[in-house]
Parts: C-alpha cells; sequence; structure tokens
C-alpha cells in the first residue's frame, strides 16, 4: 500500500506534465489526467495482475498520453464496459478494500469514466491483447488547448515516443532527441525561454524542446557553468536567472 501511494506521488511530481497558466495573479495548474483515474488505472492493474506470470505492471509516461500495463485475461463475452466483478486475485483485492483504497468492488472502470468526462478527457481507451490489458488515458481538449496558447503551437504525435517512464525498473530513454538541433541550438533555445519566463519548469522546458528531461538537465548544466544563467531558489518555488546573452 505504500508502494502504491509512493508511485503515484512520483507520478504526480516527477512525470506528469502539468501547465503553469496565470489569470492576472492568479495561477492555475492544469493537469493532463484526473488523479482518479490514474489511481483506480493503477489499484485495477495491481489488484487483476496475474502474478504467476513473474511479469511486472508497467506504467508508460508519454507526452501526450498514460499507458498502464498488467498480465491478465478477459474472460469470455466479457467487455471493459460489461463485466461482473471477478476477484482475480482476493487476498490482494480485500488488503486494499479493508485499507480504505476500495469503497465498492466494481467500481473502479465506472469512478474513471467519470472522472474523465467531467475533466473534459477522451473516455479511457482499453486495449486487450492475448495476455495483457492495457489502459490509455489521454489529456484533456482544456489541456491541448492550453499547450496551443501557451507555445504558440499543438503536439504533434511524434513527440508520443519522448520521455518514456518504466516505474517497475528505471527509467527508459527511447526519446528522439530532435537530431535537427545541435548542442548549441539547444541551449540557445533553452536561454530564450528561460529568459521569456522565469519560473519554467524543466517538464515545461522539454515538453517544449520535444527533448527528454535529461538533456534538458544537461544542458541547462553547462548553461549554468559557462555563467549565463543561475537558479534561485529551489526547484518548485525557485526561478531562473539569466545573467548574460548567448550569441547565436
Amino acid at each position: 500500500m505504500i508502494l502504491c501511494k509512493a508511485i503515484i506521488r512520483d507520478l504526480n511530481t516527477n512525470y506528469k506534465y502539468n501547465l503553469i497558466s496565470y489569470d492576472k495573479t492568479t495561477r492555475h495548474e492544469t493537469q493532463p489526467y484526473p488523479d482518479v483515474a490514474v489511481r483506480e488505472g493503477i489499484y485495477n492493474a495491481l489488484m487483476h495482475n496475474d502474478w504467476s506470470s513473474c511479469q511486472p505492471i508497467t506504467i508508460k509516461v508519454f507526452d501526450l498520453k498514460m499507458e498502464i500495463s498488467n498480465r491478465s485475461v478477459l474472460p469470455s463475452g466479457w467487455t471493459m464496459k460489461n463485466h461482473d466483478s471477478m476477484h482475480i486475485n482476493p487476498l490482494i483485492s480485500n488488503a486494499f478494500k479493508y485499507a480504505g483504497f476500495v469503497e465498492k468492488f466494481g467500481t473502479g472502470i465506472p469512478k474513471m469514466l467519470n472522472a474523465c468526462k467531467a475533466d473534459g478527457n477522451p473516455e479511457p481507451e482499453y486495449k486487450v491483447y492475448e495476455k495483457s490489458i492495457s489502459l490509455v488515458l489521454r489529456p484533456s481538449e482544456k489541456y491541448m488547448l492550453l499547450v496551443e496558447q501557451l507555445y504558440g503551437r499543438s503536439i504533434n504525435d511524434t513527440m508520443q515516443n519522448t520521455n518514456v517512464v518504466d516505474k517497475t525498473n528505471t527509467v527508459v530513454d527511447v526519446a528522439n532527441e530532435n537530431h535537427a538541433l545541435n548542442a548549441h541550438a539547444r541551449r540557445k533555445r533553452l536561454w530564450d525561454l528561460i529568459s521569456a519566463n522565469a519560473s519554467i519548469s524543466i517538464a515545461e522546458l522539454a515538453l517544449i524542446m520535444a527533448v527528454t528531461k535529461r538533456t534538458v538537465d544537461r544542458d541547462l548544466s553547462w548553461l549554468k557553468e559557462q555563467g549565463y544563467i543561475i537558479r534561485e531558489g529551489n526547484s518548485k518555488s525557485g526561478c531562473w536567472r539569466v545573467c548574460k546573452s548567448i550569441e547565436d
């Protein structure tokens, strides 16, 4: 149960691209997926996983979707919207219920559907394979419109291969590093973005640049070492300060 909470907290802190916007002096934070949908998706995967397969549950976070997968087989005649509540792992399911993580069996999927509908997200999509099931969550229309408003363009599907996270192990870097930009061009672009928005986050920089956060970290370290920028305050409430210009 502690691990479950830690995974959800880690996803919210490090891997979900929440967008920051301002209405005069009021700060707004828009998340791509409802917390309820993410939580229920993880709970369902844990309770219904075929642990005898020795295959872990995987959570992959992309720019435009989150995918939660587990080993399981859907009984014949069942669909994700029309099925009874079956205890694949009764000991695990009961532990979740007695710990207060589950109010009533069979309500997880309706909760996800209602949460996504309320937030304007597309309906959660289940992909059923021969020996596994994957839940796919996609950002809300409000989130996608905000991306276009903040950055002057929408995110295209080619960015869906960036920032993949496998929470059963470690960060899996399969990003397209946008080879059209050399190191100097990337760093100049980062400097421009920081100059325009001193409170921009590393996650937002990676999103705009279409590169991994690791690449952004590396380029920011170079900019700081060369004296172009400094970081004031901590990673959450601090801001950037530009010290000198970087030439084209």
